[in-house]
Formats: structure tokens, sequence, C-alpha cells
């Protein structure tokens, strides 16, 4: 399982999964029952994003196909392929700006491209990056949209989306950088970058500098997020030294360690209910962790039983809190952690192949596809 995400079609929570076999594959979290199978990639998905688009619910999806599709959810026989980039997409975003609903892409032939989430068309190829791009956030900084991408080349470059222009680059990173996160933080555009220098820093947007550096983690950062905590922006990070940790961006100071993974951490996100900030983390552990950033606490924790999880995301079902995750054999399953109520939505695991052999015939069976061999006899 690649990726996952979460929204609402007919006031109804479903999921949308992206697995290697080139499918999205849409579920009704309510009913447990399948809605819809998307195909069209010709390879595996690697990136899936819900977006509302002219009021209507939508997926984008990227694949090393080297192509991003759109798809109407609301209209799940019609979807649009959107062709552009030379190699394997590595990373999606989605935001607006004064005139489109856009998609920004990356990818591994080194650049990034805009796209028009309502015609379909390539808006900009932001071109400047010299190796493989592989993360993007988006910010609003003075009233213009602008992505925020980073890669091999360990260069954080920021891009004006209106005329798809280089507006800064920031240097500092000594090996590649693999995620990026941005936010306004007291009026200020801050981007938050980690990298393969086990660095973690704290760009200004408006002034191009780097502000501070996080320092406490003992091994590289998997993941950062952006959140608020009584209404002051913080950072959250989670790293292979098994510990999520909380920041203020501004002066670096670190808030809090969070301990209770026994392997690294690699799965982030964060989500407020009822006004409480929590985080969601995952790990080699085989556990999913909910953590209230009020109090600094771990508040519910669950040992899955079908491995590693390898993409999670939050949502409501029947107004309780949700965490919806994806596990290495391609199970889904819907986590109500207030209650423990654990569903499985799908048991969606890699079929094993069946053979059957009957007189001169042979059937052998593999998924959704049956071959019949027959033998025919030659006499000489």
């Amino acid at each position: 399982m690649n990726s996952l995400a979460c929204t609402t079609v007919d006031r109804e929570p479903v999921v949308v999964c992206a697995k290697d076999d080139r499918t999205l594959r849409v579920w009704d979290l309510v009913t447990g029952a399948e809605r819809a199978a998307l195909r069209g990639h010709t390879a595996a998905v690697n990136a899936v994003v819900c977006a509302t688009v002219d009021h209507r619910a939508v997926v984008i999806s990227t694949s090393i196909d080297q192509t991003v599709r759109l798809w109407d959810l609301e209209d799940l026989e019609h979807s649009e392929s959107l062709p552009g980039h030379t190699h394997s997409i590595t990373a999606l975003a989605c935001t607006s700006n004064e005139q489109h609903s856009v998609a920004v892409t990356t990818s591994l032939d080194h650049t990034a491209r805009v796209w028009d989430l309502a015609t379909g068309s390539e808006l900009a190829v932001l071109l400047g990056h010299t190796g493989a791009v592989n993360c993007v956030d988006c910010i609003v900084i003075n009233k213009r949209t602008f992505a925020v991408t980073a890669g091999v080349d360990r260069i954080v470059r920021v891009w004006d989306l209106l005329d798809g222009k280089i507006h800064m680059e920031l240097l500092g990173h000594r090996e590649l950088i693999n995620a990026v996160a941005s936010h306004n933080v007291q009026g200020r555009p801050i981007a938050v970058t980690s990298s393969y220098d086990q660095t973690v820093r704290v760009w200004d947007l408006d002034s191009g500098v780097e502000r501070t550096s996080l320092q406490g983690h003992e091994r590289l950062v998997t993941a950062v997020s952006f959140t608020s905590i009584d209404g002051e922006p913080v950072v959250v990070t989670a790293s292979l030294d098994e510990t999520i940790r909380v920041w203020d961006p501004m002066t670096g100071r670190q808030r809090a360690v969070l301990r209770g993974h026994v392997g690294a951490a690699n799965v982030l996100t964060c989500t407020t209910f009822c006004g409480i900030p929590v985080a969601v983390t995952s790990g080699l552990d085989k556990t999913v962790r909910v953590w209230d950033l009020n109090l600094l606490i771990e508040r519910a924790a669950l040992n899955n039983r079908f491995g590693t999880v390898d993409a999670l995301a939050c949502v409501t079902i029947a107004s309780e809190p949700a965490v919806v995750f994806a596990s290495e054999n391609g199970t889904i399953q819907a986590w109500e952690w207030l209650t423990d109520k654990l569903e499985v939505i799908t048991d969606w695991h890699e079929p094993n192949a069946v053979l059957g052999i009957g007189g001169s015939e042979i059937v052998l069976g593999l998924g959704n596809d049956v071959i019949l061999l027959g033998h025919q006899s030659r006499l000489d």
C-alpha cells in the first residue's frame, strides 16, 4: 500500500487507497462497502490527495508511470490523465491561487509542475533543480501562493505559482532533503525541512534566511508537520530515534519529547478534535499511537496485527474521531481511538496463484486473471 486519503462523498466518509497493482479503490467508512475501483494508471500509484474543485469531490493521484490523474468521485466514470513528467512522480500537494485550484507535483525528472485542476491543463514547469525533487508543500505569502520544493540537490526552492518563477533559493543542507512543511507563524511565512545530514532547519520565507535549527533528535527525522497548541503554531517531528518531538519554530526550543515507539517512527499526521490538537504516528514497531499535544501525553495505542503501517489519515466516523490506516499487506482498518473500536475495512492482500489440472487442460488463476492452457496431441 502506497498512499491513502479521506474525504466525504454524499455526506459519507470515504477512504481512497492506492496500491502497487495500479488501482485506486474507494471504500465507504460507514458500511465498509467498496464504492469504486479506479483504473487508468499503468504502474504503481504512489500518492493520493483529496480536494474539492468547483464544489465537487475529486481525487488527484500520481504514479511511477509519469502521469497525474484527476478523478471525479461523484462521477466515477470520469477521469483525466495529465501527462508531462518524463520520469516517476515523487510528491504531490494541492492548493489554490487567485485564479485556479492547482496541484503541484515533483519528479525524478528534476522538475516540479503546476496543474489546473478545473481544466486539467499544465500551468507551469518549475525548472531549477539539478537532481530529483522529492518533497513539496504550499504556502501563502503576502496574498500570493507559493510552492516550496526540495530534493537531492540539497537546495530549498520557493516558487511563485502565478508566474512559475523562482522566488528564492535557501542553502544550508549538506545532504538530500527528505521532508518539508510550511506555515504562517505570527504573521511570518516559515518552512521547516529535514535532511539526510540529520539536521532540521527553519527558514524565514520573507527574508530568505535560516531562522534556527531544531536540535535534539539523535537520528534522521522522517516526517515534519505543523499544528497549533493554545493558538500557537508548533512543529511536530518523527524520527528514526523512536521519538516524537514538539518544537517552537520561532525559537527552536524543544517543548516535549514523546516516547512510546520501540522502533523508528516514520508516519506522522496532525489533526484537531474538539479543540484538542493531536498527533498520530506509526513506525517499525507495528503500532499506531495518538498523542494529546495539550497534555503532551500518549492518549491511545494500537498494536497492528497486520504489520507495519504504510500510510494513515484522520477522519470522523459517526461523530467519533478515527484513524484510517493501511498496513504493509494491503489491509485497511479504521480505529476509533476514543472507544478503541477497530474495524477491518478490507483485507486487500495479494492473491495467491491457483492451479487446476483436468484432462488435457490446465487452468491457472492469478488474481483476477484466468489462463486456460490446452494440450494438443501431434502425430508425426
